[in-house]
């Protein structure tokens, strides 16, 4: 099975790097990316990927309210969200939206570890279970 994805980040090199990251893995396509929840909102009306990666702060609002209407458009889409702020409220927040996965900051943290087979978020949230990153519980 393929799963393909989208990003969602309004940094331009945190999406270059995350696809180039992704690009590796043999059973990923990078289908779409969004800087913001416009754009977003105009890639789910017209593509629906496997998995959804989507930053919680985006120049134009809130990723969690991207979240709620990617679930509320599809309940299999698979939504992973990514936060670089620590503590428990943007997770809490993540999970009440109706996210697959979660992932927090942490050293060592890459995007190919969204996807990679030791580490679940992305190839969860692929299949529809819910996880949360080791890194952030």
């Amino acid at each position: 099975m393929t799963i393909t994805v989208v990003l969602v980040d309004d940094h331009e090199v945190i999406r270059e790097g995350m696809r180039r990251a992704l690009e590796r893995e043999v059973d990923i396509d990078v289908i779409g990316e969004a800087a913001t929840l416009g754009a977003a909102d105009a890639l789910l009306a017209h593509v629906l990927p496997t998995v959804f990666v989507v930053d919680i702060r985006l120049p134009d609002g809130n990723g969690l309210d991207f979240i709620r209407r990617a679930r509320a458009h599809s309940s299999e889409l698979g939504l992973v969200v990514l936060t670089m702020y620590p503590g428990d409220e943007p997770l809490l927040g993540a999970l009440e939206a109706g996210r697959n996965g979660c992932r927090g900051p942490a050293r060592g943290c890459c995007a190919r570890n969204l996807f990679c087979r030791r580490s679940r978020p992305g190839r969860a949230a692929a299949t529809g279970s819910p996880t949360h990153d080791p890194v952030t519980a």
